[in-house]
């Protein structure tokens, strides 16, 4: 009598390779089964089905004609099976892999505390991390080559999804400072002074001069250079003032002989988000929750300054 019930997916397996391979010694062995528990498991399922699957004769086994049907009909299926558990082992395997973290050298140290192991002790992936400009950042992010970002705001893009987390106004860094104000420097004061900034495709650049466009200032750039370190060794040595966000130079050997001052009238913010692709945090679930606990933490670090609510 047929029995669904009782069918059990290894019979079907152990059935559908016996037919294939047309030998049963063979198939046992493939199923890493001895022969006598191999037969077994087929005449198990005969018995649910209530009808003979195999015919054996002088040179091995052979479908019946209800076998020949069940084998065209669950071949198939199973092989559709065996690539949906393997995906699923492999997304599972993706999902415990590596975070890869890319962050703005501006921000990198002040957030280095927070992406300690102590303060992540219940986030059990390991996590590296990547330093870029904010362009960098975003064009690694739409490749896939970094999971989160943490980088100035990037402009409209419905595949990303961004969460505020701060607003840090620009600054101006050099060694010496003479009569300017401690104050804060004016903006306009800038066309005085020769500025270190990194090429035009920068996001502090392209905020400064956009800025500075629409309040009529002309500014002088003394030397273009891309690496933050390299803009503060100028910026040491007395060539220039480099243009940065607030707090950067703290991360840095430079503390004693760099001064900071905000640039005031206007002050010019520089939004900070922690920026992810949802498709990501789907295959990754664990990115979502990485992310949530960063916005939380660099938030908390971005809001303890003075001009915090000033800014925002």
């Amino acid at each position: 009598m047929f029995s669904l019930d009782s069918v059990e997916l290894r019979h079907i397996r152990c059935f559908v390779r016996a037919a294939k391979l047309g030998n049963m010694s063979r198939a046992a062995l493939e199923s890493d089964l001895s022969q006598p528990a191999f037969s077994l498991r087929i005449q198990k399922l005969e018995t649910a089905l209530g009808v003979r699957l195999l015919h054996r004769n002088g040179r091995g086994i052979v479908p019946t004609a209800a076998g020949n049907a069940l084998f065209q009909q669950v071949e198939p299926l199973l092989k559709a099976l065996d690539e949906v558990l393997t995906e699923s082992a492999s997304l599972e395997k993706r999902s415990r892999a590596e975070v890869v973290i890319g962050i703005v050298p501006t921000m990198a140290y002040r957030v280095t505390e927070t992406l300690s192991p102590g303060n992540l002790a219940l986030f059990s992936s390991p996590i590296r991390i990547v330093e870029g400009f904010s362009g960098h950042l975003k064009t690694w992010l739409a490749q896939g080559d970094i999971d989160l970002a943490i980088c100035s705001s990037i402009s409209h893009n419905a595949s990303v999804k961004q969460i505020p987390v701060g607003v840090e106004p620009l600054e101006l860094v050099g060694s010496y400072f003479g009569l300017l104000s401690r104050d804060g420097v004016k903006l306009r004061e800038l066309e005085a002074l020769p500025l270190i900034v990194g090429s035009r495709q920068h996001s502090i650049r392209k905020r400064l001069e956009k800025t500075a466009d629409e309040n009529g200032v002309k500014l002088k750039t003394a030397y273009e250079v891309d690496g933050l370190d390299a803009q503060l060794r100028y910026a040491a040595k007395g060539l220039g003032f480099a243009v940065l966000p607030r707090g950067t130079i703290s991360g840095f050997g430079y503390s004693k002989i760099l001064k900071s001052r905000i640039i005031i009238e206007p002050l010019i913010p520089i939004h900070i988000v922690v920026a992810s692709l949802p498709h990501i945090e789907n295959q990754k679930p664990h990115v979502a929750q990485l992310r949530d606990e960063l916005v939380q933490r660099v938030s908390a670090t971005l809001s303890q300054h003075p001009l915090a609510e000033k800014i925002a």
